[in-house]
């Protein structure tokens, strides 16, 4: 049988096992998803450990989508975004992949948004991935982190980024087409990255969290008429992505988002 997994702290609300054993299934593959509770401290020796246990990839998820890379090969993209959220260990050295970008990009394909202003709230592995992704699209980005100096490292790293505090997404939502929640507030509680009354009609609305679903950001853009994207929609396309790094087969995708309760 093969072992794949999520790596992360904490990692007991994922959904990630039930999306990837459909699949699994689905295509006829002997293998079974685990979930890792990994702490900071730990993540080498995690990583050692798998490698040695002949675990055959992992996604990786907060906090360790930065320090990955200091054990793993990155991709030119993984690189570039300074995070990655998979690790391919049937590779030597282990390979450390991206597919946070490539699922937002995904994304905005579906939309067919025009790119203009985003707005990007947090500034860790996930926000450096959606980053990368708008401003290779063509967006103007704006950062709002509660330390503004890692939303600051964003913005030396693309002319087309601008870093602010927390405090001022309120009133930067005003100036903005995409709003972007790349932070874990509203992880299984009901709060939200914004103010209801910061968004409007016009704004399209992603948040990276899933659970719950709606999110109390995606439940006052709703409400607001604004257009909405889940966690859900952008883990199912880092999944895909994950799944087409790990095996060669072909990609059950919608098996894949009927087991995250998405319709296509």
């Amino acid at each position: 049988m093969d072992v794949y997994g999520l790596i992360g702290h904490p990692v007991a609300h994922s959904s990630s096992p039930a999306v990837f054993d459909a699949a699994f299934d689905t295509v006829g593959i002997d293998a079974q998803y685990v979930l890792f509770p990994v702490e900071p401290s730990n993540l080498a020796t995690a990583i050692e450990g798998a490698e040695a246990l002949g675990i055959d990839g992992l996604n990786v998820t907060i906090p360790h989508k930065e320090s990955v890379l200091m054990h793993a090969q990155p991709t030119e993209a993984a690189a570039a975004i300074g995070g990655a959220n998979v690790l391919d260990l049937g590779e030597d050295p282990i390979v450390a992949a991206n597919t946070d970008a490539s699922a937002m990009v995904t994304v905005l394909d579906i939309l067919d948004l025009p790119p203009t202003e985003a707005l990007v709230l947090g500034a860790g592995g996930a926000a450096r991935a959606y980053v990368h992704a708008l401003v290779n699209t063509g967006w103007q980005v704006h950062v709002a982190n509660r330390t503004v100096k890692r939303a600051a490292e964003l913005a030396d790293r693309y002319a087309a980024v601008n870093s602010h505090p927390l405090d001022a997404a309120a009133d930067l939502a005003s100036t903005v087409s995409l709003i972007v929640n790349a932070t874990s507030v509203g992880l299984e509680t009901d709060v939200s990255p914004l103010p209801a009354d910061a968004i409007e009609s016009t704004h399209v609305v992603i948040d990276a969290v899933y659970e719950p679903d709606p999110t109390r950001l995606l439940t006052d853009a709703t409400a607001a008429g604004a257009t909405t994207v889940s966690g859900r929609r952008l883990l199912l396309e880092q999944a895909v992505g994950a799944f087409e790094i790990w095996r060669d087969e072909s990609v059950p995708r919608a098996v894949m988002a009927s087991a995250l309760g998405l319709e296509l």
